[in-house]
């Protein structure tokens, strides 16, 4: 099972479902494996401060006080495509009739199943957890798990403040003290207009314009070619974020 993009998309699976490893049943064997990252090693080059939500390619340890940051797979929980999902308060786990859904079920439960490993092992770590603001993903039972276990606190922020070319409100998960203060952003009408000239003189400028939507002929609206890419963070946000870890 994998998480990619391909012709747009964040969440496929080459693998038959009959085979996704579903994580929840090898917490054990998960928990040894993990033990990994709190392996003390006497070299520098092999301890990590920071671990992708997919973790590393080889041994290596995430030291006292790193930091995990993710942004797991979102198009499958947001509300550009509630038509296909179909989540709902009441019903979290959306149109299981589809393959797509399914699979992106599997993959976030996964992820938070390892999330709550990395408590076990090393709970001093920093977390930090992103999704678009009308994502589903974060009220998952796994996911307030999560929350729970690492004590998460949730804030809102906007990427446009950050350098991003869409306004793009989100949520972030995280246990950062300073996190509210130096990552959270209120939006105003003023700030709307800037960003919003910001993008339309960056086209200007651009030979390859930038399509995030695309509206149709019946005059509704759907992700574009670019899409995909908006999920990139900014160096801006990127800098703000480091200087909230190590505040």
């Amino acid at each position: 099972m994998v998480s990619g993009k391909g012709k747009g998309e964040d969440t496929r699976s080459s693998v038959d479902e009959s085979k996704w490893f579903k994580a929840e049943q090898h917490m054990l064997f998960l928990t040894q494996i993990a033990g990994m990252f709190a392996w003390e090693s006497s070299s520098a080059s092999d301890r990590l401060d920071c671990l992708d939500c997919f973790g590393a390619s080889e041994a290596v340890s995430l030291v006292e006080g790193g930091i995990c940051i993710a942004g797991p797979p979102c198009s499958l929980f947001v509300a550009a495509s509630q038509s296909v999902h179909r989540r709902s308060i009441s019903n979290l786990n959306g149109n299981l009739q589809n393959a797509k859904v399914r699979c992106s079920n599997r993959i976030w439960t996964n992820f938070a199943v390892c999330l709550l490993v990395l408590h076990r092992i090393r709970e001093d770590v920093k977390i930090v957890l992103e999704q678009p603001s009308s994502s589903w993903a974060f009220k998952l039972p796994k996911m307030l798990q999560v929350s729970k276990k690492w004590n998460l606190s949730r804030v809102t922020t906007w990427m446009g403040a950050f350098g991003h070319d869409l306004l793009k409100c989100s949520h972030l998960l995280l246990n950062l003290s300073n996190g509210e203060q130096i990552l959270g952003r209120k939006m105003s009408a003023a700030k709307r207009k800037v960003i919003k000239e910001r993008f339309l003189k960056r086209q200007e400028r651009r030979r390859n314009k930038k399509e995030y939507y695309r509206q149709s002929s019946n005059g509704s609206w759907n992700g574009g070619k670019d899409l995909a890419s908006s999920a990139a963070y900014t160096a801006g946000f990127c800098t703000a974020l480091l200087k909230a870890w190590r505040a």
